[in-house]
């Protein structure tokens, strides 16, 4: 395998680097944990929704923000449900001592008896510890899920192609893709959401199936060679050809992800799609550098063991 070029040394300096920070990172702070991924308290507000107009869910919200700013409680985060008919506020920490659940009804209920179509109208306040979606406690499944598919893809892979280095290719890519993934979700402090172990799933299969997509393309190339092939130039032309496909791939799962944050801005969902964008773009940047190093150093190896004749000529018929 003759030297790497300038662009994919730098693109393996950045991944390996961002990996190795991520683990310092990690080692050092663990995973970045929002207060809707880890255990907190919650401060829940709610009333009937009666009035079509805004002004229950904003009597509702405004009375409530009032009132923790009156005993100098600052929320971590805060949601609404039903038209805003229903406010949660959460919290990092307890303030179980200071927040008085029956002082803010009463406030709540005398503005809601201000107003003619709320008169009688009463509110439910409470104010508890919650321990948060059981997507975060069940990452073992998801795991497992990811690993038979992969190894479904390696034998998938290599029935199709007739190439073992096709489908080590497709494999360790699949595994560069996650692990950088990981160590970008660490580097940059991204909230490791309930969607985590999810997306590092989404990073590995992409990866998987981007990888799929090149060492196809590879085996056309081979195809279309009249003499013996040179896999370093087999490799170059079909990055090339790939490119636009592996590129409007990516854009599509981004767009997905960008949909996902334009929906759950200040939610769940906002950190589920940016780490959806994050996994599509280390999905194709591992696909483009590591899968080809990985396809020709297997094909060098075969090479050396006098065994990639019968290889080859599986992959011309």
């Amino acid at each position: 395998m003759k030297s790497l070029g300038i662009k994919t040394r730098i693109a393996i300096v950045i991944t390996v680097l961002i990996l190795a920070l991520g683990v310092v990172m990690v080692s050092v702070f663990g995973l970045n944990k929002s207060t809707s991924y880890k255990n907190g308290w919650e401060l829940s507000v709610k009333a009937e929704n009666i009035d079509t107009t805004d002004n229950e869910s904003s009597i509702i919200r405004q009375q409530t923000d009032d009132y923790l700013n009156s005993i100098g409680v600052k929320a971590s985060a805060v949601r609404t449900y039903d038209e805003g008919c229903w406010y949660v506020v959460s919290f990092n920490s307890d303030h179980k001592d200071v927040i008085d659940t029956a002082t803010l009804k009463a406030n709540i209920e005398n503005k809601f008896n201000e107003t003619a179509l709320l008169s009688g109208v009463e509110a439910e306040v409470k104010y508890n510890e919650t321990v948060k979606y059981v997507y975060s406690q069940k990452p073992v499944g998801i795991t497992i899920a990811a690993l038979i598919t992969l190894i479904a893809m390696f034998g998938y892979t290599a029935l199709t192609e007739k190439s073992v280095a096709s489908a080590v290719a497709v494999i360790c890519t699949a595994v560069v893709s996650a692990l950088v993934f990981f160590g970008a979700v660490a580097l940059f402090r991204v909230p490791a959401e309930p969607f985590f172990m999810a997306s590092v799933s989404v990073a590995a299969l992409l990866g998987a199936i981007l990888s799929f997509a090149l060492v196809n393309r590879f085996k056309e190339e081979i195809r279309l060679t009249n003499s013996k092939p040179d896999f370093d130039t087999v490799a170059k032309d079909g990055v090339k050809k790939s490119l636009l496909r592996i590129c409007l791939t990516t854009a599509a799962v981004a767009v997905l992800g960008v949909i996902l944050l334009g929906f759950g801005i200040g939610g769940d969902l906002m950190w589920a799609g940016i780490e959806l964008v994050i996994a599509a773009a280390t999905a194709a940047i591992s696909t483009l550098t590591y899968t080809p190093i990985f396809w020709k150093l297997i094909k060098g190896k075969t090479k050396k063991n006098n065994a990639p004749l019968t290889e080859e000529k599986s992959e011309r018929e």
